[in-house]
């Protein structure tokens, strides 16, 4: 197809130089003539020169339309595919965007996983040690849960709410606790109301209702504590 194109083009182009030049040659006889005239010249050759000049331009001038009007062609294929080309390229651009957003979507994922993980461990350590700083031990398992429901995953958040319950039911047990260690009750109290209207699927209606549980009994220790 595009050898075809070339071919025509070359034809085209020498067509338009032997008129050119055939129109030049023609201009100068014509002049020649006019030049020259001689009273017993009959036939009237100067009309016919200027005549077929005539023609000449008239087709020259025509063929000149018809190659404009060829190029005018070409350069809107050529538009048209250069607008497809830039539909493509803009496909591509958003398939890349759309990876690079899922992978991120990812890593984020992960990460807030690992925190939850690592909340949770550090809350079970405690928590083994008999530490009696109930309320920082309670604090880690909210965070636990506060990022793994910000991951894809759903591990770690039964156990956390049977380790929270433990927690809870060792501190309403206990004579002897030091609340008020490294724990920021605003923050923590904002988090319990996040991970409360949390919309992942991963927090299951009956794991919602027993965080909903441990916290009133939460509330109902730190009320209490306040008031001693």
């Amino acid at each position: 197809m595009e050898t075809q194109k070339k071919d025509r083009y070359k034809l085209d182009r020498r067509l338009l130089i032997c008129l050119s030049v055939s129109a030049i040659l023609i201009s100068i006889i014509a002049l020649c003539f006019a030049a020259y005239r001689t009273p017993i010249l009959g036939f009237d050759y100067m009309g016919l020169l200027v005549g077929i000049l005539a023609a000449l331009v008239t087709a020259l001038i025509g063929w000149q339309i018809f190659t404009t009007i060829g190029v005018e062609k070409k350069m809107s294929d050529v538009e048209k595919r250069v607008d497809n080309m830039n539909t493509l390229l803009e496909e591509e651009k958003k398939k890349i965007n759309d990876e690079l957003d899922n992978e991120e979507r990812k890593r984020n994922s992960k990460e807030n996983y690992l925190i939850g993980k690592m909340n949770f461990l550090q809350g079970h350590v405690f928590q083994s040690l008999k530490e009696k700083k109930f309320f920082m031990i309670y604090n880690y398992y909210v965070q636990a849960i506060y990022y793994v429901l910000k991951s894809d995953s759903q591990n770690n958040i039964q156990p956390t709410l049977d380790n929270m319950e433990l927690c809870l039911s060792e501190r309403k047990a206990a004579t002897d606790y030091d609340d008020y260690a490294d724990v920021d009750i605003d923050k923590l109290n904002k988090k319990i109301d996040e991970i409360i209207m949390s919309k992942s699927p991963n927090f299951t209606p009956d794991q919602r209702r027993d965080f909903m549980r441990l916290d009133t009994i939460y509330r109902e220790i730190w009320e209490k504590h306040e008031k001693e």
